[in-house]
């Protein structure tokens, strides 16, 4: 829906506020921070993927701490993204996303690939911040758990030497995998397609390296990744939906005063594949709504489109009108 030409704020009207009433009794207590002294720490990455032989590089926060414990655990893949929906969603208080399933994935019992000790240069009620080089990964995805005196936060990251780049129209996937220090296509790797549920398709990528899919619904997610060999992955955004219409509209002026006349003019055109075109000669009328600064909507009627798209139309202001920004709907 297109705004058009807005009716001109002439006069406001704003009253007094009382204070706010003081907190109940209680409430205080909930709302300060923790102590000062409360140990803390962080633990992430600048980037998702590493390239295989380079540092992994980790970035560690602690706070009030002399040391922390991390440990690096190979996964799968689809143990932290099993669907295009657990991919896109980033809250992890949402059960099923990818951080809600990174924070509550069972590690015990599983052997870490690496394990480090980081001592820190201990300031009492200070943050520190170190970048923690991990050299000898192999090809995989892992999970990074920091631990310090019970307390654990996790990232993940990947070690790969391939590279991929997704491309989404509204009725295809295109994903391209190439080896990441060379650029050269990465022929014959499996990719599948996830979609809001689970798993799609898996195809396998050609000579040039692609690999096409149908697209899942227009507004839905979209996930790709490898499935043998070194990790790569990618998120199919959804296409903005484009409106079949498009409308320019305006006003003989930007002010009103009350008991005036509101007159507007407006031409629509279709629009498809970047082209505009003069609607269809099935579409006869096109509705217009004019609606007060409250949201009440005041004029609503279907106009008359001529065979060159245009249309046009007036509205009457009451003696005392509600004052504001009139907004005008076609």
């Amino acid at each position: 829906m297109l705004v058009g030409a807005l009716v001109g704020l002439w006069a406001s009207v704003a009253t007094a506020q009382a204070p706010l009433p003081p907190p109940p009794p209680g409430r205080g207590a909930q709302d300060r921070q923790p102590s000062a002294k409360a140990p803390n720490l962080q633990v992430s990455v600048n980037q998702r993927t590493f390239a295989v032989g380079k540092k992994v590089l980790l970035s560690l926060s602690t706070y009030n701490l002399k040391q922390a414990n991390l440990a690096v655990y190979p996964v799968a893949l689809e143990a932290l993204a099993p669907s295009a929906a657990a991919a896109a969603e980033d809250d992890a208080k949402v059960p099923g996303s990818l951080p809600y399933r990174l924070k509550n994935l069972k590690l015990g019992g599983q052997r870490p690939a690496k394990t480090l000790t980081v001592k820190t240069t201990y300031a009492l009620d200070s943050w520190e911040e170190k970048t923690v080089p991990v050299m000898g990964l192999a090809p995989g995805v892992y999970v990074v758990s920091a631990t310090a005196y019970g307390i654990e936060k996790r990232t993940w990251l990947a070690v790969s030497g391939r590279a991929m780049l997704a491309k989404r129209s509204p009725h295809e996937v295109l994903a391209w995998v190439v080896n990441a220090t060379t650029g050269q296509p990465a022929v014959g790797v499996p990719v599948a397609l996830y979609g809001e549920k689970g798993k799609l398709q898996t195809k396998t990528t050609t000579g040039d390296g692609l690999v096409k899919f149908d697209a899942p619904p227009l507004r839905t997610p979209a996930w790709l990744a490898t499935q043998a060999g070194d990790p790569a992955f990618a998120q199919g955004l959804s296409p903005a939906v484009v409106d079949p219409y498009v409308a320019t509209v305006y006003t003989d002026r930007p002010v009103y005063r009350p008991g005036q006349s509101i007159k507007f003019r407006g031409t629509i055109r279709e629009f498809a594949s970047g082209q505009y075109s003069l609607p269809a000669a099935s579409t006869e009328t096109v509705r217009a709504r004019l609606k007060t600064d409250g949201g009440s909507v005041v004029y609503d009627e279907q106009l008359p489109l001529n065979a060159w798209g245009t249309f046009n139309g007036e509205f009457q202001l009451a003696p005392e009108p509600p004052l504001g920004d009139y907004e005008l709907n076609v």
